[in-house]
């Protein structure tokens, strides 16, 4: 029997570690105790880039670690058994091509049939991205709020960041103009050519590139005196073509792994920054345009004179940030900086002697409301040396997200560890190490853990801390009777369901000191099956402690239910919850970051639509009115790329609208083009008249993917034709759109037919295993299949079946008109959103129709007190508000109070049973994040049409 063969032996013997071996979606390798290779799965290959034959029987510190990292000091502890618990370690490993991805591992001592020790197994997942791209984008939004007023230097900051955070050796922003590259601006690189031409280029290559962008090693038929004097042996370049062709080209003289996610982000920055230079020297000059221009602006805008400190401008943002009016800070002129600041020594530093801050300042300073507040100060370039323009952004929000995503991350580390218990311990010693464990992590001296038996009126004792009380031990089983009269911290939380608090010394008779405790009830499915009690903390239980240990006892409640019930429930749970725990964490994390990204673009886009339609209405030139309007556009498509994120959360999130078959051939011949494919359509006869009410991004999402797959799949076979054909097709009485789409590429080999379908599950080399599994669900939201035929060898056809859309599912539609202002001016409105720019957004908009009663609340207490004193039409009432009930709930206490009023939804954060059927909760309008000026006009005409009724 090989070594190999002999160590599956061993594991095959327990049937839970075999099969978590088999499906484990992270990566494996057992480690022997001289610290050899002996076992490893396949993802573990895949990861390092090695193959089985080359590492087995080697030693795995040498193959795989740093000697900084000191793993191997970790292992010796775990051999001599120096460590009680081996179980839970992050390090970086050492791949064949030299990436160092991070590791989070836990590992597990493993023991012959005769108990020795033999070696340690260890399951690790690749945290890499979660950690670098976190990180990343930490910086990225740090440089943002770094941004200057003068767009040359945050171009220059944006290349020589994206540089560093690349790899490169060296980058260079270019520009095309008659058929000549032009370099804009480098980094990393002194001596370079100014000029080049296009033809023949590695510019030519990556405008004609898929995607607009293009990757290559360097070979024979590409080099250049340039590229071999500075070691180039890679290219990847990146293309903006629809504002004429801006080029961002980095060279590599080592083969690194390419960050293109946050390249084109910064790509996209930097192209807006220097579309906002060419815009600012056009309206230099301009000075009461450009006053109008800054007023506008969601940063604060402060214009003084240098020498006396008279304010000159003034805008309207700089009042939100201090909290004092505009008359106010002029009348004190810029002595207002250091009132209420608690740094008025920095910021007399700073004012005079700016370029020892090339990035600003951040200060702490107390609002006239008392609030305290970050804010980050920055001064801009003006000719006039005799001026000061001076810049300010509340930076408060920014600090906070941070916080959130670092308890995010440690709260994220907490209930790893606390399910690899439930992996590694019996059932004997599973309510000893979770108590442990807790116990640890709050800082109590005592606890116990228990589970209630309804219909055996029993309390049993599953693990306490030494002797808690007389008479009660480990194991013990106590009349419920009996208990429930002792009137203990157990027993009220028994008897009222919830957390019973006490932060006192008491003395009781038979029983340990005690100075504070804590009792939780441990809930599944809305009924107690426990109890979980803390004592003697340092420091007692304040408000915040309270909620981040119920929120880890509502997490492990489920998880103790199992326990209790049967051990082989408990192992299926696990096995089952490893396969999903990364599925759920980028689920959450991906809905997290859409939510965020559309709260930001309120302000951004209901400011500049208000802005196009004040433009629209005056003399403004053209070229302004039009730089504006392709602003609103770009954040429009920003929305849109945030909505398809929301997708991956909730793939419900989208506005269906009726389109006809003109728009579905457009979609496809649009993606077949992109593709450089040539699709040969059959329309049948009756499906030329059908139309279907989808949301159109979707139907765009789910027919990319499948073409995109055709292409890459007969790429290697030079063929570029694909049949489509769209027919009428019936089902149990209901009509569907049938659009089926064949390939002639490789095929799907048998073995991968009932997986392609799966989250990450692909074949191609680079792939991500989204695309398919994204186009089933948004599909079967739609109400529609999605199935495939495929031969290995010959080609795949896909089969889609969509609802057609039909008079009876139609809503009566208005004749678009004009809406009449004297009708909504005296509304009176409440907002109630945890987001003060955002209620601000709102309040502006409204403006622009007359509207001037308007109130805002960022809290549920709030707003119910306000609607309580006050009769108010209309309710927007956000879904998600921090530490507060949600939307619809607040609704319906809005209603009790006020059954009239004309509720609505808003939300950048879509929920899926709410946002699919408002009616249903009680709303009757939704009105998704972000907004624009026409999302309100259509709004207010729906209310006119609904108050007729």
């Amino acid at each position: 029997m090989s070594e190999k063969e002999y160590y599956l032996k061993l594991l095959s013997t327990n049937r839970f570690i075999k099969q978590i071996y088999e499906n484990h979606p992270g990566i494996i390798v057992f480690i022997s105790k001289d610290g050899k290779i002996k076992l490893v799965n396949n993802k573990f290959l895949d990861l390092t880039g090695y193959s089985e034959d080359e590492i087995i029987d080697k030693n795995f510190f040498e193959i795989f670690i740093e000697k900084e990292e000191k793993v191997e000091d970790y292992f010796g502890d775990i051999i001599n058994k120096k460590t009680e618990d081996p179980h839970f370690h992050i390090n970086h490993i050492i791949t064949r091509n030299k990436r160092k991805p991070l590791i989070m591992w836990a590992n597990f001592y493993v023991e012959d049939e005769n108990n020795n020790f033999i070696g340690t197994i260890s399951f690790g997942y690749d945290i890499t991205f979660r950690s670098e791209y976190s990180e990343d984008i930490k910086k990225i939004g740090s440089l943002v709020i770094n941004f200057s007023n003068d767009p040359k230097r945050n171009i220059k900051g944006i290349i020589d960041f994206v540089k560093d955070l690349s790899g490169a050796k060296f980058v260079l922003f270019n520009t095309v103009k008659n058929d000549n590259v032009f370099v804009e601006y480098a980094s990393g690189i002194a001596e370079y050519p100014k000029e080049y031409q296009l033809k023949g280029s590695l510019y030519e290559k990556t405008i004609s590139g898929k995607d607009f962008q293009f990757e290559t090693f360097i070979s024979d038929d590409i080099k250049n005196d340039f590229l071999i004097k500075n070691g180039i042996i890679k290219y990847y370049g990146i293309v903006d073509v629809i504002n004429g062709y801006q080029i961002l080209c980095f060279f590599y003289d080592k083969d690194v792994y390419i960050k293109k996610d946050r390249i084109f982000i910064l790509f996209t920055m930097l192209v807006s920054e220097y579309k906002r230079k060419g815009f600012i020297e056009d309206i230099l000059f301009e000075k009461d345009r450009f006053y109008s221009l800054l007023e506008s602006l969601p940063l604060g805008v402060v214009y003084a004179d240098r020498k006396t400190g008279r304010i000159l401008f003034i805008n309207s943002k700089v009042s939100d940030i201090v909290g004092y009016s505009k008359d106010l800070i002029k009348g004190k002129n810029l002595d207002f900086l250091k009132e209420n600041s608690k740094d008025k020594e920095v910021i007399e530093e700073f004012m005079l002697n700016p370029h020892n801050y090339p990035a600003g300042i951040r200060l702490k300073r107390i609002s006239q409301s008392g609030e305290e507040k970050t804010i980050h100060y920055w001064l801009g370039d003006v000719k006039d040396k005799d001026k000061i323009l001076l810049m300010l952004a509340d930076a408060t929000y920014d600090q906070k997200r941070v916080e959130r995503l670092n308890d995010y991350t440690k709260k994220l580390m907490v209930f790893s560890q606390i399910d690899s218990i439930l992996i590694k311990y019996s059932l004997d010693k599973i309510y000893s190490q979770i108590l442990n464990f807790i116990k640890t992590i709050f800082n109590s001296e005592y606890g116990l853990i228990g589970n209630v038996d309804f219909e055996k009126k029993e309390f049993i004792v599953k693990h306490m801390s030494g002797d808690v009380v007389e008479n009660c031990h480990i194991g013990d089983v106590i009349d419920y009777k009996k208990f429930i009269d002792s009137k203990s911290i157990w027993a009220q939380t028994i008897t009222k369901s919830k957390t019973m608090i006490l932060n006192r010394p008491v003395n009781i008779e038979g029983h340990i000191p005690i100075k504070n405790a804590i009792s939780l009830p441990l809930f599944f499915r809305e009924k107690i099956i426990g109890v979980l009690m803390l004592a003697n903390r340092e420091g007692g239980w304040n408000a915040e402690t309270v909620e981040k240990l119920e929120e880890l006892v509502n997490y492990i409640s489920s998880r103790i239910y199992y326990i209790f019930e049967n051990e082989e429930l408990i192992k299926k749970g696990i096995e089952e919850n490893i396969k999903k725990l990364n599925i759920e964490s980028i689920i959450k994390m991906t809905g997290g970051i859409a939510h965020n990204i559309n709260n930001m673009l309120v302000p951004l886009i209901s400011n500049t639509s208000f802005i196009k339609e004040k433009l629209e209405k005056s003399n403004c030139p053209r070229d302004i009115y039009k730089l504006v309007d392709e602003s609103l556009y770009y954040l429009e498509s920003l929305s849109g790329i945030s909505n398809e994120l929301l997708n991956i959360a909730n793939p419900k999130v989208g506005l269906p609208e009726v389109i006809d078959m003109n728009h579905i051939l457009k979609v496809i011949d649009v993606v077949s083009k992109g593709l450089f494919l040539e699709p040969n359509i059959k329309i049948f006869d009756l499906a030329k008249d059908l139309k279907i009410n989808v949301d159109k991004s979707q139907l765009f999402q789910v027919i990319t993917n499948i073409i995109k797959n055709a292409s890459e799949s007969m790429k290697d076979k030079g063929i570029s034709r694909i049949d489509i054909e769209i027919n009428k097709f019936g089902i149990d009485n209901n009509d569907f759109l049938s659009i089926s789409i064949r390939d002639y590429g490789t095929g799907i080999k048998n073995d991968n037919k009932s997986k392609i379908f799966n989250l990450y599950h692909t074949t191609k080399t680079g792939g991500k295993g989204l695309g398919l599994f994204m186009s089933k669900r948004i599909i079967e939201n739609m109400g529609g299949y999605i199935d495939f035929e495929s031969e290995y060898g010959k080609g795949t056809k896909f089969n889609i079946l969509i609802p057609v859309f039909s008079e009876n599912m139609k809503m009566e539609i208005k004749k678009e008109m004009s809406l009449d202002i004297e009708k909504v001016k005296d509304l009176k409105i409440i907002i109630i959103d945890d987001e003060d720019y955002i209620i601000k957004s709102l309040n502006r908009l409204f403006s622009n129709f007359g509207i001037t009663y308007i109130k805002g609340a960022s809290n549920s207490n709030d707003s119910i007190d306000l609607i309580k004193n006050e009769k108010f039409n209309i309710a927007i009432i956000d879904m998600i508000l921090k530490n507060d009930i949600r939307g619809d709930a607040l609704n319906r206490k809005i209603k009790e109070i006020s059954p009239d009023i004309f509720s609505v939804v808003s939300t950048g954060y879509s929920d899926d049973d709410v946002m699919g059927d408002i009616l249903k909760y009680g709303f009757n309008y939704k009105l998704p994040k972000p907004y624009k000026l026409k999302d309100i006009e259509n709004f207010l005409k729906f209310y006119i049409e609904w108050s007729k009724k």
